[in-house]
């Protein structure tokens, strides 16, 4: 298998990052044209915000917890030349799962169904973990 296929749920998830950026600064600018806060709510982030400037703030940090795994997971199966179907298919779970979570998380934000996509998202790159640990520790 080509090893560099694993690159492109990367990508994608790279791409997400940047929609997800974009969304945070158009969701900032709106609230201030509209009033909803003042300049200084951006010094520090504290005080009252709408509920879709505050949750496009959360994306964008969401983007940057779990996925730091998925990151160095990706990078990890790339280098020690690991990359296989069964990689290659949970990496897209992963990605396709972290997809739905901010389309859930930026739209209505229905927390159960965001729950669900974390949790596949959290459960994905656990297996990619715990297909890379056996593959470089007992192989």
């Amino acid at each position: 298998m080509e090893q560099k296929l694993i690159f492109y749920p990367m990508l994608m998830m790279v791409l997400l990052t940047l929609v997800a950026y974009v969304t945070l600064i158009r969701a900032r600018y709106r609230a201030f044209d509209n009033k909803e806060v003042q300049a200084g709510y951006f010094k520090a982030l504290q005080g009252e915000a709408p509920d879709h400037l505050v949750a496009a703030g959360r994306n964008v940090m969401n983007l940057f917890e779990l996925p730091v795994l998925f990151y160095a997971a990706v990078l990890t199966a790339y280098v020690t030349q690991t990359v296989d179907v069964t990689l290659l298919v949970i990496a897209w779970g992963f990605t396709i799962s972290r997809c739905v979570h901010s389309y859930i998380h930026l739209g209505r934000n229905h927390v159960q169904k965001r729950m669900n996509a974390f949790v596949a998202s959290a459960v994905a790159v656990v297996l990619m973990w715990l297909v890379l640990a056996w593959r470089l520790v007992c192989l």
